[in-house]
């Protein structure tokens, strides 16, 4: 018995036993989709592991790769377009430049003129000085401010007796411009006239400056300063992060003349205009003040551009001012030139008029002053005390000639009136309201009007010759300095200086006094005028 129930013992422990790995199997089963079932380490337990939080931490540290990833693209991607903008787009300083560049565009088609970093305009009318500089304010300019010389220069060939910044309104004596600076006088030749208190505003005839009353007549000059600063604060700014560019050079006119200076009716002059510069500039032309279009061919019209030349057709209409003007985006150059009008005379000098010491020759068209009694008749038209002369033809409407001098001369117009005796100012040519002249002499000239002076630049060497146009029904008498270059057409001719008059009906003549000089060894040279054909 006690072997039987030892071996029932045995039996049931290991019925048991298969009961329980049985059920251990199936367990397994059911769980094996959900854990793994690791190898067990000796002396270790087999127990399950549960392995989903592995999985969302790697989850999550995926997604944190891909957002580093996104961001480091997109950082990349933006740094590449800012770099393509900045090389590409406008900046402020071209845009500016480009703005700047339109706006000078339409102030030059309105009359503006550039010089250096201003703007300059003519009027077209007459008046008074408190007037004139309203005019430039309504334009958003003022007077002209003349503060150097090489802007003196400039100003000066604009328009002649002009009202500029200038005048003692506030206490007698002391000048001072528009923009309350005070006058500069050690770059200029003279002070400006002061008669008391009468004449208050100052207008500028070429160089000299004279005072006259505030409420007189006059043509004026306005000035409008161009605010560069900021485009050249702009532009260093961005100079170190802009791309390289090619460096800008501003237009340089290399080439400007005409075919003739010269102009009959009806006949036809080439004007030729070439300009250097980067980026290549581009040229324009004006002809008396109007901008002309490009190849804008018109057989009625006086003038025309036509494959890049400027055509200008004889017609009773006075001086051709020409104005060639290069630009590019570094700067703007114009260079003026003046024609002879197709109002040419042809003019003689009258014998019954020299004074006893001057000489005439070459059929009356050259009069020499030599110091001894010439034998001429006693005539009441003759100068008894005055080394003058006058012309034999009187001058009507327009007339346009040449004189070539020698020494020290002056030449101009007078009415028949003048005085013939004595050594008053009434009977000296500039000296009195019935007579304008310019004085030529190597070291200047001088305009002379009722002994009133305008000191004007000095000619360049090698300069002797004078053209002088007279427009009676435009009231003007202008003086023009002839450059030298063997005649014909390749003389050109540079504006000096212009009178305004109500010309009466008087009878207007040419008029010419030749002085003299003397030598350091005490000799006394004759000066010398001729009357050219032109």
């Amino acid at each position: 018995m006690p072997l039987d129930r030892e071996e029932t013992g045995k039996r049931r422990f290991a019925g048991r036993a298969k009961k329980k790995a049985k059920s251990r199997r199936r367990g397994s089963r059911q769980r094996v989709t959900k854990v793994t079932i690791s190898e067990p380490e000796p002396g270790l337990s087999e127990e399950p592991v549960d392995t989903s939080l592995d999985r969302e931490e790697t989850r999550k540290r995926r997604f944190a790769l891909w957002f580093h990833i996104t961001v480091i693209v997109s950082i990349g991607l933006l740094s590449i377009l800012l770099i393509y903008l900045r090389f590409n787009s406008p900046s402020p300083w071209k845009e500016g430049r480009e703005h700047l560049l339109d706006e000078l565009d339409e102030l030059t088609l309105q009359g503006w003129m550039l010089h250096d970093k201003n703007l300059y305009r003519v009027s077209t009318t007459k008046k008074g000085w408190r007037a004139s500089r309203e005019d430039c304010q309504k334009r958003k300019a003022d007077l002209v401010v003349i503060n150097s010389r090489e802007e003196l220069a400039f100003v000066s060939r604009l328009m002649d007796t002009s009202w500029i910044g200038l005048s003692d309104r506030e206490k007698e004596g002391t000048h001072k411009w528009v923009d309350g600076t005070p006058m500069t006088s050690s770059w200029r030749h003279v002070k400006p006239r002061d008669d008391g208190g009468a004449r208050d505003c100052v207008v500028a005839g070429e160089d000299g400056w004279s005072e006259e009353p505030c409420n007189r007549l006059h043509h004026w000059i306005c000035e409008k300063v161009l605010d560069l600063d900021h485009l050249e604060a702009q532009r260093n700014k961005e100079g170190s992060v802009m791309p390289t560019e090619e460096e800008e050079e501003a237009p340089s006119i290399t080439e400007f003349h005409s075919s003739t200076h010269v102009l009959p009716v009806g006949q036809t002059a080439r004007y030729t205009c070439h300009a250097g510069g980067t980026p290549e500039p581009t040229v324009e032309w004006l002809h008396n003040g109007r901008p002309l279009e490009r190849d804008g061919t018109d057989d009625q019209s006086e003038a025309w551009v036509e494959r890049g030349f400027l055509f200008i057709r004889g017609g009773r209409y006075g001086v051709n001012t020409v104005c060639c003007m290069a630009s590019n985006s570094a700067a703007v150059q114009q260079l003026i030139m003046s024609g002879s009008p197709s109002d040419a005379c042809d003019l003689t000098l009258d014998p019954n008029t020299a004074h006893r010491h001057l000489s005439l020759s070459e059929d009356n068209r050259k009069v020499t002053w030599v110091g001894e009694d010439q034998s001429y008749p006693d005539h009441p038209d003759r100068f008894d005390s005055r080394s003058q002369v006058l012309g034999r033809e009187a001058l009507t409407g327009r007339c346009y000639w040449e004189v070539e001098w020698e020494g020290g001369v002056e030449v101009g117009v007078t009415y028949r009136g003048i005085t013939r005796r004595g050594l008053g100012g009434d009977s000296r040519l500039g000296g009195n309201n019935k007579s304008w002249v310019l004085y030529c002499f190597d070291d200047g000239y001088y305009a002379w009007y009722d002994r009133r002076q305008t000191v004007l630049p000095p000619p360049p060497a090698g300069s002797t010759r004078v053209g002088v146009y007279l427009d009676r029904p435009a009231g003007s008498l202008s003086f023009y300095r002839v450059s030298p270059g063997g005649g014909g057409s390749s003389d050109t001719l540079t504006h000096l200086h212009t009178f305004w008059s109500s010309f009466t009906q008087e009878d207007l003549l040419p008029g010419v006094l030749v002085g003299w000089r003397r030598t350091p060894g005490g000799v006394l040279v004759g000066s010398s005028a001729s009357l050219c054909r032109v």
